[in-house]
């Protein structure tokens, strides 16, 4: 945490100054780095697979765009590209 030991009891409504001083130019979306949007697109594909293997290994009910050998070779890219990013050359072995 940040060393804050301010309880919420103590804190206190800001004043209309306050809010006024406050930049509202907030991002509407947040950019990942690019290890973190890799570890997004292979945890949807895990996803998949596990749905396709609680359906026996077949298109599971209700997801007739999820095919296994297909969300199976998209893991295997991903995990293939990732390891090539200059981020992962960095890490040791």
């Amino acid at each position: 945490m940040s060393g804050c030991t301010v309880s919420p009891k103590e804190l206190k409504r800001p004043t209309q100054q306050t809010l006024d001083q406050i930049n509202p130019d907030f991002p509407k979306v947040a950019e990942l780095p690019a290890l973190a949007k890799s570890m997004v697109q292979i945890d949807q594909h895990w996803d998949h697979l596990t749905l396709i293997k609680k359906s026996n290994w077949q298109t599971p009910k209700g997801h007739p765009d999820l095919d296994g050998p297909h969300e199976a070779l998209q893991l295997w890219e991903h995990y293939r590209e990732l390891a090539r990013s200059p981020e992962m050359q960095k890490r040791p072995g």
